[in-house]
């Protein structure tokens, strides 16, 4: 089967460079005048700028694996190695898989270009189904990142 692919809204990436233009420009200034903690904070937050940009890209599932692209890489996991979902409490936040010792943290569904959505949504749905997957309902979700799933 040829892979599922949902894009990530770019929403996120315009907010990500707005904090690294507006904070890094306010970094700037206040360095040049003397303020050098504050500097520092701006920095920070700039620094925040940078998540959406490196870590959001796409998402594939078939059958057999669920993929997640971004600029620094890719993360892969195989249906049959999923043992757990733990999803975020929150409707549409961040998902991750477990199994076999790795966890594959993917982006929650509000997230999702609407366009490639639906069919994503109810793949996926049926993927958990059928495979009888435990679903955990956790805060920890939101801050888990992948593990021993990068492909090379």
């Amino acid at each position: 089967m040829i892979p599922l692919k949902v894009h990530l809204e770019n929403y996120p990436k315009y907010m990500g460079w707005v904090c690294i233009v507006f904070f890094g420009l306010s970094a700037i200034s206040s360095w040049r005048n003397g303020s050098h903690g504050l500097s520092l904070f701006f920095l920070f937050y700039a620094g925040i700028g940078l998540y959406p940009l490196l870590f959001l890209g796409s998402l594939e599932m078939n059958t057999e694996f669920i993929r997640v692209t971004t600029i620094l890489g890719r993360w892969q996991i195989n249906w049959d190695e999923v043992e757990t979902l733990e999803i975020f409490p929150k409707k549409g936040c961040d998902m991750v898989l477990h199994g076999n010792n790795k966890r594959l943290a993917i982006p929650g569904t509000m997230l999702w270009a609407k366009q490639d959505e639906k069919q994503m949504i109810e793949f996926f749905d049926a993927q958990i189904k059928s495979r009888k997957i435990e679903i955990k309902r956790t805060q920890r979700a939101a801050f888990q990142m992948s593990k021993n799933t990068k492909v090379k």
